[in-house]
């Protein structure tokens, strides 16, 4: 948690209408809208507005201050431009770094009279690489190296990978060892999985640290899930922790999983399990994943490619395109076809080489609803070769 010496040194740079007053266990701060007085109340695109107006949609900026002789960084949000709070903080000796982080948008207040953003500032700072330094109640930039948790990992020979079916593109997830468990249901638009492997390729290589090449995280609906990784007391083990931070008012960092783990378990359950998923009966990509039109045409109908189709008339060429279009079964919950194109009008009048143009483009149309990533075709060449040959 930010020392709130700090966090009344900040507010008191930014003036009167920039920055929060209560820390939130992140280290984040919601704003205040009002403090005892009248007149304007705040800042937003221009104008000023009072606070009890529950309907008034404002602009914030989320950014990352380092305050002199201070360790990490404090990151905030103010209802102000980055023009503005790069102005107040400027000449201030006590600031020695800013960093803007993007921005965001809040409605409302709440009955203390502070800033209802429609997103806390540590989710847009998780989201760029930022973490939170638990030991030192701080944050670290992406490049900073994230030092371990102030107590000992739990030690793990095993860790499962449980994926649940996928319906109208959520999918549950949970990771276990032992009593400790990290749950969440992933949002095929964030789809998890390719960076997921990317971290375990991290691990196999012992490349976790410094910096941040240990950490990636995502963001599902209002859950923010981080994936952390840390040197163990021997090269052959690696300390990985799963946190989430909900949606609730304090926006809690919650650590579900931190184990000591060896690396060839680790990546032998993690993609080893999503393999072994992605394979099996449970997962339906078309309640998931973007299916390339392409992809389909192989599976089904190994003996036909691109190809044979130019050389259809349109109408023969249009049944091949709706066939492809629908499932080859009982569509299962949350499924649905595509929306391809029409095969144009004047097909019939084109040349081959115009056809072959047209169909390579429509081999990357997708034949589903959904754009998670087709874990059918998620590999990695890295972890196969640290796993070795199968027993």
């Amino acid at each position: 948690m930010v020392e709130s010496g700090k966090a009344s040194v900040l507010r008191r740079w930014l003036g009167r209408f920039g920055g929060g007053a209560r820390p939130a266990a992140d280290g984040s701060r919601p704003l205040a809208l009002a403090e005892a007085g009248g007149g304007p109340w705040d800042w937003t695109g221009g104008r000023a507005f009072r606070p009890d107006s529950d309907d008034i949609v404002f602009e914030l900026t989320v950014f990352a201050a380092r305050l002199a002789g201070g360790d990490g960084w404090i990151v905030d949000q103010a209802v102000l431009p980055p023009a503005e709070i790069e102005r107040r903080l400027a000449d201030e000796a006590g600031v020695t770094d800013i960093v803007m982080l993007g921005g965001g948008r809040g409605q409302g207040r709440d009955k203390q009279g502070f800033a209802r953003p429609h997103r806390p500032a540590s989710y847009t700072a998780i989201g760029q690489g930022w973490a939170f330094d638990q030991a030192a109640g701080c944050w670290r930039a992406p490049d900073e190296a994230l030092p371990p948790f102030p107590w000992p990992a739990t030690p793990s020979e095993a860790l499962v990978l449980a994926l649940g079916r996928p319906t109208w593109g959520w999918m549950p997830v949970v990771l276990a060892a032992g009593d400790r468990t990290a749950a969440f249901k992933a949002d095929c638009g964030a789809c998890p999985f390719p960076e997921l492997v990317e971290w375990l390729e991290t691990v196999a290589e012992g490349a976790e640290a410094p910096g941040g090449s240990g950490r990636f995280a995502s963001l599902h609906g209002a859950t923010m899930v981080e994936f952390l990784a840390f040197p163990a007391a021997t090269a052959e083990r690696v300390r990985i922790a799963v946190a989430l931070y909900d949606d609730s008012p304090a926006h809690e960092r919650m650590i579900g999983l931190d184990i000591d783990i060896e690396r060839r378990a680790l990546v032998l359950d993690v993609y080893g399990g999503l393999r072994a998923y992605a394979d099996g009966p449970d997962f339906r990509p078309f309640a998931w994943s973007y299916v390339r039109l392409q992809d389909e045409l192989a599976r089904r109908f190994p003996d036909i490619g691109p190809a044979s189709l130019a050389g259809l008339d349109a109408a023969g060429l249009g049944q091949w395109v709706h066939q492809l279009n629908e499932r080859d079964g009982a569509p299962a919950e949350g499924e649905g076809a595509g929306d391809l194109p029409d095969v144009p009008a004047a097909w019939d009048g084109w040349d081959e080489a115009r056809r072959r143009a047209w169909l390579a483009q429509l081999m990357e149309a997708n034949v589903s609803r959904w754009i998670g990533t087709d874990l059918r075709r998620l590999r990695s060449i890295t972890l196969e070769r640290f796993l070795g040959p199968p027993a």
